[in-house]
């Protein structure tokens, strides 16, 4: 084989590594839909027992886990940490 054609046959083989890396396939879980993607199975956030690292809130009441999600997004708030 000659130099001009391996170096062909080394570009056409880059080229379609390359067209086949621009394709990707949907991702679905059961319960969805292309498109609109609903997951039904998906509960509200209050409703889950809160974890070991987390703000302790009441599971089952919203007000309890805005509030904790509100204390912590506070201390996240630099201005509020400096003492600003």
């Amino acid at each position: 084989m000659s130099k001009p054609r391996i170096a062909a046959f080394a570009v056409a083989v880059v080229a379609l590594g390359a067209l086949g890396a621009c394709s990707e396939n949907p991702q679905l879980i059961e319960g969805q839909r292309m498109g609109h993607t609903v997951v039904d199975r998906d509960t509200p956030p209050w409703q889950g027992d809160p974890l070991l690292f987390q703000a302790q809130y009441t599971r089952g009441d919203e007000r309890s886990w805005e509030k904790q999600l509100t204390q912590r997004l506070q201390g996240q708030n630099e201005y509020i940490r400096i003492g600003g």
